[in-house]
């Protein structure tokens, strides 16, 4: 167990979704330790079986990685928030996927997670700008 914040490595539950109980926790770490949050990174990125046949996509799979994928960045965004206003700066970074630029690359599941990061980026960027707050996304695309 960590002391100064009381979380135990066992008890994280990784490729789940993401709670705001531990958002919480880490940013009012970070911010009693360094002082601020100046950067903050989601990086979710469940991904789910290749099913190209809509008809046969499973939808309990569906909200799965909606629920990790974006759910998760959105309460990373609102927490980071809280911390960040305050001090009138920050930074904030959505990692999305080359499948919210190109189409038919990716499973339906994630692809509609990774346009859905795109979309409360963009929102949340025209909200925090007032605010001093930098909110960017980044969408990787491939090579040719």
């Amino acid at each position: 167990m960590n002391p100064l914040c009381g979380i135990r490595y066992q008890d994280l539950h990784f490729g789940q979704p993401c709670f705001q109980p531990l958002y919480q926790v880490v940013f009012h770490f970070t911010v009693h330790k360094f002082g601020s949050l100046d950067i903050m990174v989601n990086n979710a990125g469940l991904s789910s079986s290749p099913t190209p046949d809509i008809r046969h996509v499973d939808l309990s799979e569906f909200e799965k990685i909606f629920e990790v994928n974006v759910k998760g960045v959105f309460i990373g965004i609102k927490h980071a928030a809280r911390v960040m206003i305050p001090h009138g700066k920050g930074s904030i970074v959505s990692v999305a996927s080359v499948t919210s630029n190109m189409v038919g690359v990716g499973p339906h599941a994630y692809t509609r997670s990774k346009h859905a990061v795109v979309g409360i980026t963009k929102n949340v960027a025209a909200e925090l700008g007032a605010h001093g707050i930098h909110v960017n996304c980044v969408s990787l695309c491939s090579s040719y």
